[in-house]
């Protein structure tokens, strides 16, 4: 997604774990950090357990500990701590249960106006707890900057699929979404919200979706089955739709037009 740091979504290896950020820890000082962040819990008093392998989620590093309750709970209210033989400020987040269920979801064709400096973040995300909350319990959302570093209409949420009430299951998530939102007012100048709300197509992608068409994305067939880019595809041979140049049946068919001779040249005798 985005290359702004954000809180990671790993399950731990063991319940009530902790995760440390050392990215920046290069492989030579990895030991030295364990040895000073030991001392910085007051030893094996605090500093319960570290996991021997250490824990990866897209470009970052972390290491999983287990501290005393009194440690996690500070850790809990206290989410950065410093080392006095490292310069770098080090970020520590509760992992997820062992058993947690987590969907990471990529979203794309959100409403323009969440990139708006005032207000936009805020309506972002109460607009994903409204849309998003049928599917599962809402961890963290945002939306993603494009290559010019300027919002483009895509997004991301996680959400905890764990069925905790059996009289009210989440319901399973669609590659098209039906997304509500109140617009912007663009009848006047003063950006208030209209007084009526409206809805368009979201398109989510997760990890081992379903299959789905990628023209009209459809769920019952893949995009070389699609009518619909069957449809608008012309062939520039023949200038007809429902086919491509290569399968034209008028590829092989003689012109009538009279072929120019291919010019030979005959070796001196």
């Amino acid at each position: 997604f985005s290359s702004a740091l954000v809180r990671p979504f790993i399950k731990g290896t063991v319940d009530h774990s902790l995760l440390i950020d050392i990215t920046n820890v290069i492989d030579e000082k990895k030991k030295t950090f364990l040895s000073a962040f030991r001392e910085f819990c007051g030893g094996q008093a605090h500093l319960w357990s570290v996991r021997d392998h250490f824990r990866r989620d897209y470009n970052r590093c972390y290491a999983e500990v287990v501290v005393s309750p009194s440690k996690y709970h500070y850790f809990l209210n206290n989410s950065t701590f410093s080392l006095s033989s490292f310069t770098d400020t080090f970020r520590i987040y509760p992992s997820l249960s062992p058993t947690a269920e987590i969907m990471k979801i990529s979203l794309t064709g959100l409403p323009d106006q969440y990139g708006r400096l005032f207000g936009g973040t805020e309506q972002l995300t109460r607009d994903m707890t409204t849309n998003m909350s049928r599917f599962g319990t809402l961890l963290d959302c945002g939306f993603v900057t494009g290559a010019s570093g300027v919002y483009s209409g895509n997004g991301y949420a996680v959400l905890s699929t764990d069925n905790t009430s059996p009289t009210s299951p989440f319901t399973s998530i669609s590659h098209k979404l039906h997304w509500t939102y109140t617009p912007i007012d663009y009848s006047k100048e003063t950006g208030n919200y209209s007084d009526r709300s409206t809805a368009v197509n979201v398109l989510a992608t997760w990890a081992q979706m379903p299959p789905y068409c990628r023209y009209c994305h459809a769920p019952d067939h893949s995009m070389n089955q699609c009518q619909l880019r069957l449809k608008n595809m012309r062939c520039n041979l023949c200038h007809e739709t429902g086919h491509i140049r290569k399968d034209c049946g008028r590829r092989n068919v003689p012109s009538t037009d009279h072929a120019k001779k291919r010019k030979t040249t005959q070796a001196p005798a």
